[in-house]
C-alpha cells in the first residue's frame, strides 16, 4: 500500500546517500507484508541491491550492510554479485523480489532489470 511505498522510499534515499543513486540495481519490500501475514507490529524491512564500485570489485569487497531506521525498519543492502550468489544456492527468500508489488528499479537498469526477471530454468538449475 501507499505506507510501504513511503516506507521503500524512504530507504532508498537512505542508500542514494550511502552508496549513491547510480549505483542502485534495484530494491525491494521484503518480509510479512509480501504474504499478507504482517500484524500491527510487524517492521517493515527492503533489501537494496548494488553494483559494486570499481574498488570494491578489484579489492574483492562484499557489501553486505543494514541500514537501520528510526521506525524500527531496516534495509540490507547486497551487491549483485552476491545476490546471484546467495539466489544459485537455494536461499529462497530472496525470489520476494520477483513476486513483490513493491519495489523500486533503477529508470537507468530497467531494461537490465526485465532481463533479470526472465533468466531461464538452467541459471537456477545451476549445481
Amino acid at each position: 500500500g501507499v505506507e510501504m511505498s513511503n516506507i521503500l522510499d524512504k530507504h532508498y534515499e537512505a542508500v542514494c546517500e550511502r552508496y549513491g543513486a547510480d549505483n542502485i540495481f534495484f530494491m525491494f519490500l521484503y518480509g510479512s507484508q509480501n504474504y499478507g501475514i504482517d500484524t500491527s507490529s510487524s517492521d517493515i524491512d527492503s533489501k537494496a541491491v548494488i553494483f559494486m564500485s570499481e574498488d570494491d570489485v578489484y579489492w574483492r569487497h562484499k557489501i553486505d550492510s543494514h541500514i537501520f531506521f528510526e521506525d524500527g525498519s531496516l534495509c540490507e543492502v547486497m551487491d549483485l554479485v552476491t545476490f546471484i550468489k546467495e539466489l544459485l544456492n537455494y536461499k529462497i527468500t530472496l525470489l520476494e523480489c520477483f513476486i513483490t508489488d513493491t519495489v523500486i528499479i533503477n529508470s537507468k537498469y530497467e531494461d537490465l532489470f526485465q532481463e533479470f526477471l526472465h533468466l531461464d530454468g538452467p541459471v537456477f538449475d545451476y549445481n
